[in-house]
């Protein structure tokens, strides 16, 4: 059993300012010097696909491992460990919900993502993330394994959407999309498998969060560490709040949990 700790970073508003579109400095400077000094792991936890992870490019040589599409696929050291797609009736089922909707959704995949429809706005959303723009393809569970599903609908429908959903969880953007995540299969249990697949016990494991699709891994760990700038719902379920990601946040975090000097 490995005697190193282990810690996990979300990538949108906890190390990369999609506002300012930078990893604060702060931030980047924190992650070299704990990666330099040899006695942690790094990872990654994100509801992004590995090849979305461009807005972090500059501080992707410090991480070793990445649990990506909310814990569905993992990958250490450059190689998939871990790789479970949705079942191909579930994405039916979830798409065929969404076109009775008349709603614009899309998929993960492994190496690419697709949207049903492509307009400007929908375009400038992927722009505004600085996401990787997808193919315009309503089918693409056809010929694809998908990892996750999403969908474009006002905030206020939501709840009505999930009642329909009832064997997954819904989980809100910023903005007025949604995730379609199984309810036992997010960033918790994915987390969970990449310290199993490690040989890491969880006390030697550290997380940082602060959106809805973190609580599982926020939950999970118990040395859990909200952002400042999370909101109250996720703050309840992090055993420590730092300050936000504008403040300082991570580099503050790291020196008061002994990471660094």
């Amino acid at each position: 059993m490995s005697k190193k700790r282990i810690i996990f970073f979300d990538v949108d508003h906890t190390l990369y300012d999609p506002f300012q579109d930078r990893i604060p400095p702060s931030a980047r400077n924190a992650l070299q010097a704990v990666h330099a000094k040899g006695d942690t792991i790094l990872a990654i936890a994100t509801g992004r696909a590995f090849h979305m992870l461009s807005v972090i490019e500059d501080v992707l040589p410090f991480f070793d491992l990445f649990v990506t599409i909310n814990g569905r696929i993992i990958l250490h050291k450059g190689e998939i460990v871990h790789d479970d797609a949705f079942p191909k009736e579930e994405v039916a089922h979830i798409k065929g919900l969404f076109r009775r909707e008349g709603l614009c959704y899309g998929f993960v995949g492994k190496h690419t993502h697709a949207v049903s429809e492509a307009d400007a706005e929908i375009l400038a959303r992927f722009e505004r993330q600085r996401l990787p723009f997808p193919v315009t393809d309503k089918d693409f569970d056809k010929k694809n394994d998908v990892y996750q599903m999403w969908a474009i609908a006002p905030e206020e429908e939501h709840g009505r959407l999930a009642k329909e959903l009832p064997h997954h969880d819904v989980v809100s953007w910023l903005e007025d999309g949604f995730d379609v995540i199984h309810p036992k299969k997010h960033k918790g249990s994915g987390v969970e498998k990449a310290l199993e697949l490690l040989g890491i016990p969880k006390d030697r494991a550290f997380c940082f969060g602060d959106a809805g699709n973190d609580i599982g891994m926020l939950a999970e760990i118990p040395n859990s560490i909200a952002m400042g700038n999370a909101s109250d719902t996720v703050k309840r379920h992090a055993k420590h709040i730092t300050a936000p990601l504008t403040d300082d946040g991570i580099a503050k975090a790291l020196h008061k949990h002994g990471f660094l000097d």
